[in-house]
């Protein structure tokens, strides 16, 4: 079954930050409840309306990230 889940990208201002580090995050749950979508037009709705929260919580993950660069609705393939 195709879904889509929410991944974060962060934008680091260090240059002499190393490019292998992480810079993104995937919201797997919200709530305590698993977070994905059937369509990509439901994922890209439920970020308009949670925009503030998606960026506290990835920048809660990557507290030295300048800002938020990316927000992405990415096709999954559920098994």
């Amino acid at each position: 079954m195709k879904i889509f889940i929410i991944a974060i990208v962060m934008f680091f201002a260090d240059i002499d930050r190393p490019s292998w580090l992480n810079d993104s995050i995937e919201i797997k749950t919200a709530n305590g409840k698993p977070l994905f979508f059937k369509t990509k037009e439901q994922c890209i709705t439920y970020v308009d309306k949670n925009l503030e929260g998606l960026k506290q919580f990835a920048k809660s993950h990557y507290p030295s990230a300048l800002a938020v660069k990316t927000i992405y609705c990415v096709e999954r393939f559920d098994s």
